[in-house]
């Protein structure tokens, strides 16, 4: 029996709704025909179907039960479709989404609506690593997730792919130095597990929760032994292991290694200071050296970092993002602070997720707090905004990585949830809101980029724009060679307007005055038309 269906009358659409409850809106399908209103009442009475008129000169039809085989007999009709319900792209369809409270405060379900974060544009996939205790690889919104590494054969005591890890084929055990991620101490209370489920769950596939990121690859590397002794060797190693992996990756062109673009380690040293840790700090230089952005979560005390140490919080790396905890209303909750150390907040009180299958058989999810879950929301974002950032910045990743990371940092700052309670207690002033972050990025891409465009018109073939030398000495001119009049602007790699100047047509010359560094020259005519091209200021 039909209760809703749209109508074809040869090209011209209506809409039948039940006539005994009205929806409060109904869908107006276009009417394009000579059919009109008084006919086709006529032609649908016998059915017991009345025909309401729409604003627009759009047409539905309301009316009772009838069978599709009767309407597609009535005269004028060709093709009957059953209603289909709409829903919007972004909303995942995993039944613990509802749960999943802190999704909404970032604002994520804004972002999955351009990228849900599986590759970057270049096709590459995303890869997050997650040093931790260890990640329950077959839970069952993990394990299509987790990182495989297909030079590995495992567990054959052979280290397949040279690259001096034996059987590291789902990760790496950098606490007991073998490729056994997942082991008692995983267990003891899920964390790592629980982390993993906020970065990067596997979203949409009717089963649990959703990550930040819903197709990105999960490398899990384990810090902890399991005698418990000497952890922080263990977090070394670890993290030396993404280094090489992403080394590997970079020199062997996509051959080995992985291509790690963050990486997330909810795991520290109260009371520590740098001097305490001398080799730990430096280490994240070398990762960001490589691409590869860390997140790490400040310490679940209410104190200033500042006066009573915290590590990894007090490194004073540019490529390390450090996270304290906000609530739902966006106030500083109970953790480490600073307006100098502790860049942002995230939203990690309650915050549900997936648990390790043993501690909770058939249920594995459950909700968590601590700042813990709030660093992976800060490196899952990073990596969501790349999957839709633009080639130059890519580019600029692998060529200048820290000019990139100063624009990520610039987009987190620029996004950010502003609060009172926050402003003293982070550098950023507030806590993350990854859609406001992403409009910074589109906003900045848009200025730099020559190639994304999501709206405008590029310049003509025709419209001649030249610029030499190449590269450019601080004191000389830079020369253009322009077929039209028009002006040029000049916008450094954070996006900002360093200058405008007007040329005409022909050959022209312009005293920049800049600092040594990579610039991006607009070039725009009377028509609003533009052309860019990058140059190197030395």
């Amino acid at each position: 029996m039909l209760k809703w269906a749209f109508l074809i009358f040869g090209g011209c659409f209506f809409q039948l709704v039940s006539a005994q409850n009205l929806p409060t809106h109904t869908l107006p399908i276009h009417f394009q025909s000579d059919i009109s209103l008084e006919q086709l009442k006529v032609r649908l009475s016998d059915l017991n179907i009345s025909v309401i008129d729409r604003d627009w000169g759009w047409f539905s039809a309301s009316g009772v039960n009838v069978s599709l085989e009767k309407i597609k007999n009535t005269d004028g009709i060709n093709r009957v479709y059953q209603s289909k319900p709409i829903s919007k792209r972004y909303q995942p369809n995993d039944p613990y989404f509802a749960k999943q409270f802190h999704l909404t405060h970032i604002r994520a379900e804004k972002v999955w609506d351009f990228t849900t974060g599986v590759t970057t544009r270049n096709g590459d996939s995303l890869i997050i690593a997650v040093i931790d205790d260890g990640i329950d690889t077959t839970h069952e919104d993990l394990r299509s997730q987790i990182w495989r590494n297909a030079l590995e054969i495992p567990n054959n005591q052979i280290d397949d792919d040279q690259n001096g890890y034996v059987d590291d084929y789902l990760g790496w055990n950098a606490g007991d130095q073998n490729g056994t991620v997942y082991t008692s101490i995983s267990q003891f209370d899920g964390h790592g597990t629980a982390v993993a489920g906020i970065a990067a769950a596997r979203a949409n596939n009717s089963k649990g929760i959703s990550g930040v990121l819903w197709n990105a690859k999960i490398l899990p590397v384990n810090c902890y032994p399991v005698d418990e002794v000497d952890v922080e060797a263990g977090v070394l190693r670890a993290m030396l292991y993404v280094y090489r992996m992403k080394k590997s990756y970079l020199e062997s062109n996509g051959m080995k290694g992985a291509n790690i673009g963050a990486l997330n380690m909810s795991v520290g040293m109260d009371n520590g200071f740098p001097s305490d840790a001398p080799w730990w700090c430096p280490l994240y230089d070398s990762l960001g050296s490589v691409g590869v952005w860390s997140a790490t979560a400040a310490t679940n005390r209410n104190v200033n970092v500042e006066t009573t140490g915290d590590l990894p919080s007090l490194c004073p790396s540019s490529y390390m993002i450090s996270v304290n905890l906000c609530d739902l209303n966006n106030q500083h909750s109970w953790s480490g602070y600073s307006d100098t150390f502790i860049d942002i907040a995230a939203p990690g009180n309650d915050a549900y997720t997936t648990l390790p299958n043993v501690l909770l058989p058939g249920e594995p999810y459950s909700y968590e707090s601590g700042t813990s879950f709030a660093s992976p929301m800060v490196a899952a974002s990073m990596l969501l905004l790349e999957s839709f950032t633009c080639d130059t910045y890519m580019k600029l990743k692998v060529e200048n990585p820290e000019l990139a990371m100063q624009l990520m940092r610039g987009w987190l700052s620029k996004g950010v949830k502003k609060s009172a309670s926050l402003s003293t207690k982070t550098q950023m002033g507030g806590s993350l809101d990854v859609y406001g972050s992403w409009n910074a990025m589109v906003d900045w891409c848009q200025k730099i980029d020559t190639i994304f465009k999501l709206s405008g018109e590029e310049v003509k073939e025709s419209v001649v724009f030249e610029v030499y030398p190449q590269p450019i000495y601080k004191e000389d001119a830079l020369n253009m060679d322009v077929s039209v009049g028009g002006w040029i602007e000049i916008y450094n790699f954070l996006g900002q307007k360093m200058g405008e100047w007007k040329v005409e047509k022909g050959k022209n010359e312009v005293y920049l005055g800049l600092r040594g560094g990579v610039y991006t020259v607009l070039f725009r005519t009377d028509q609003k038309k533009t052309k860019k091209v990058q140059i190197l200021v030395d």
